[in-house]
């Protein structure tokens, strides 16, 4: 017999409780975790002067990025900005609860994808060219703060909750240790600015400009 059938068979011998338990899980669970992420960022970003939204428990988008990436349109075009880090999946989303994903159990990793604007930089074709030439250091530096090097600036870097505080987090509505790991991603976010100010730069000496 397959785990999936013999997990089936659990599951329908127990049907009552099971139910139960996603409901919660559902209805309360996630969505208490989710929404002490949002304002553990939220609170940091404030703290940065970043800007960003804060949306990911209502199933909406949470980014950030920092105030000197808005360009000198953004108050015309709705805050258009060179790149932003937006909260997200690795590989694209799965099956799996986001708090599973979060916690290392489920299908997929959720983190902070880097976005860079490709209109910004002449396009998306011309930026792919660019970025094939680009030196290691770049990359490099940005793997030692966390980030995966997904190829032509798709950077990622992951966010582990530790599942062996989530008990004690839901039952106290405490969650700021459990939190702690988001703090250390954003940490190394802040850090990983120059570092893709530098990417500009570079891109910039390359004759790359913004596409009007």
């Amino acid at each position: 017999m397959s785990e999936s059938r013999k997990a089936g068979s659990v599951i329908l011998a127990n049907l009552a409780m099971f139910n139960e338990s996603a409901i919660l899980f559902e209805s309360e669970i996630e969505p208490a975790f989710m929404e002490a992420l949002d304002k553990t960022i939220e609170e940091w970003a404030s703290q940065q002067e970043w800007i960003g939204l804060f949306e990911a428990y209502a199933d909406k988008d949470t980014w950030i990025y920092p105030s000197e990436w808005r360009t000198s349109l953004a108050e015309e075009e709705n805050d258009t900005v060179v790149a932003g880090f937006h909260f997200g999946f690795a590989h694209g989303e799965g099956d799996a609860y986001d708090l599973a994903d979060l916690c290392g159990v489920g299908q997929d990793e959720k983190g902070f994808i880097f976005r860079v604007k490709h209109e910004e930089f002449g396009g998306k074709s011309k930026w792919n060219k660019f970025y094939k030439q680009l030196p290691t250091s770049i990359s490099s530096r940005l793997q030692a703060l966390g980030f995966n090097d997904y190829g032509l600036s798709v950077f990622f870097i992951p966010i582990k909750l530790d599942p062996n505080l989530l008990a004690n987090a839901w039952e106290n509505e405490d969650y700021v240790e459990i939190m702690q790991p988001v703090i250390t991603v954003l940490e190394n976010i802040k850090q990983s600015v120059p570092i893709f100010d530098e990417l500009f730069s570079l891109a910039k000496a390359s004759g790359l400009a913004r596409v009007e």
